[in-house]
């Protein structure tokens, strides 16, 4: 375990450490670099910046040791440390009090995020060791007149115990409901009307698309006169038409 006091290197500050590392002992081995000496100091100040400045494995206790730690300066941290709200809306005296709080916690914030890479070794979160994380996020709906940014004020975050109005009766919510209600109602209605016409309707033939209809011999009897007298009649009025449009007798001209 590193020295809480200690500025320690992040996973990818490691790394880049690490490739600038390679490229200076090759740089070393290369024939065409003339200044060895400058080469090899960069190889000294990488190495020990790599080895002084790294996380080191640790054990379970420790581990156990550096969380307790870390939950107890993170509560002494936030202590004091203006909300997120007075940040952004920036009311009178804010800026004096951040930086108050910050030089009162300059010391627990560097020990904090010395202890967020140890116990977080290999994590490429660029939020990691940010002491924004430990921000508190205040009153955000209500108007501040004394602030740079006034806001909106909002009843949103009011217990429904504690709400000082009739309740809404049309609100976007219930009017959402009922929509619903209603276009599931259509579609019950829908189903109950397609099952009964699929239950009483006649059977309809697969390959005609057309319903198939059960009819008794009588009634095949019926339509057969009806078809033979119809054919008749289509016959005659044939006949009938041939002979009136036929060739009228010649008629001399005087």
């Amino acid at each position: 375990m590193k020295d809480i006091n200690t500025n320690l290197l992040r996973h990818h500050e490691r790394e880049e450490r690490k490739e600038n590392l390679k490229r200076e002992e090759w740089l070393l081995n290369h024939p065409k670099v003339e200044d060895k000496n400058q080469v090899r100091k960069n190889i000294d100040v990488l190495k020990s910046q790599l080895n002084g400045l790294s996380p080191e494995p640790l054990t379970p206790l420790e581990k156990d040791k550096l969380y307790k730690l870390e939950k107890r300066l993170a509560n002494k941290i936030a202590e004091g440390m203006p909300t997120d709200e007075t940040m952004r809306k920036n009311p009178v005296g804010a800026v004096h009090a951040h930086r108050s709080w910050e030089k009162a916690n300059k010391k627990l914030i560097n020990w904090w995020k010395n202890v967020r890479i140890q116990l977080n070794p290999d994590s490429d979160d660029k939020d990691l060791a940010n002491v924004e994380r430990l921000r508190r996020t205040g009153q955000f709906d209500r108007m501040r007149t004394d602030a740079q940014i006034g806001g909106h004020m909002s009843y949103g975050n009011v217990p429904e115990e504690l709400w000082p109005f009739e309740a809404p009766e049309n609100t976007a919510a219930k009017q959402a409901e009922r929509v619903a209600r209603d276009e599931k109602a259509k579609l019950e209605q829908s189903l109950a009307e397609a099952e009964h016409i699929v239950e009483t309707r006649e059977p309809i033939e697969l390959e005609t698309g057309k319903r198939k209809r059960h009819i008794s011999p009588e009634r095949k009897q019926q339509l057969r006169e009806q078809m033979a007298l119809a054919r008749q009649k289509r016959m005659q009025n044939i006949a009938a038409g041939k002979q009136a449009s036929g060739p009228k007798p010649f008629q001399p001209v005087d």
